[in-house]
């Protein structure tokens, strides 16, 4: 039997997600800033922009410091069921027997490990309102992303972490198979 796999969050990354969202939101509030000053044939762009920046950028602030905080693996496969925690929806354990394939992308730099899944609109529904929104976004968004771990804020190589999950997706289906054939 594969063992069971627990990978780990990147803290150096999430760090600089971090440093790079405090920067932002000092940009935004630099924004509210020059909209009471000279720039107040602008004021009302800048201000709209400065409420959007820091309001995106807050929120992802403290996304990231709630990550580097928690104890939880980011990507958890063992034989309950596959969990990942590199994004903001929380879709919980995902049934072995739900999972086609796990398929890698490249995008934007970046890449992704796309969960596909046989019935997406079952685990959407278990969703809260905020979390079942980002998911259609993200579906609209990227077309053919279901559940997506993103692997910049882990630790371990995205190409080897596919192939584990691939070989441990295979493990169960065929021991579950094993157990239906008796």
């Amino acid at each position: 039997m594969v063992k069971s796999i627990y990978i780990k969050k990147n803290k150096k990354r999430i760090l600089l997600m971090i440093l790079g969202c405090i920067m932002f939101i000092v940009c935004a509030l630099f924004f509210f800033y020059l909209a009471n000053t000279s720039f107040k044939r602008y004021e009302a762009i800048l201000i709209a922009t400065g409420l959007l920046s820091f309001v995106f950028f807050g929120g992802m602030a403290i996304f990231y410091i709630s990550l580097l905080l928690s104890n939880k693996p980011f990507v958890k496969a063992d034989p309950q069921g596959f969990m990942e925690h590199t994004t903001a929806i929380n879709w919980g354990i995902i049934d072995w027997n739900d999972i086609e394939i796990f398929i890698l992308h490249q995008s934007f730099g970046s890449y992704y490990i796309q969960v596909k899944v046989k019935n997406l609109e079952e685990y959407q529904a278990k969703l809260s309102p905020l979390s079942k929104f980002v998911s259609k976004m993200n579906i609209f968004l990227m077309s053919n992303y279901d559940i997506v771990i993103h692997c910049p804020l882990i630790d371990q190589n995205p190409h080897e972490l596919c192939f584990q999950l691939n070989q441990y997706l295979q493990s169960m289906k065929t021991k579950k198979d094993d157990k239906s054939s008796f």
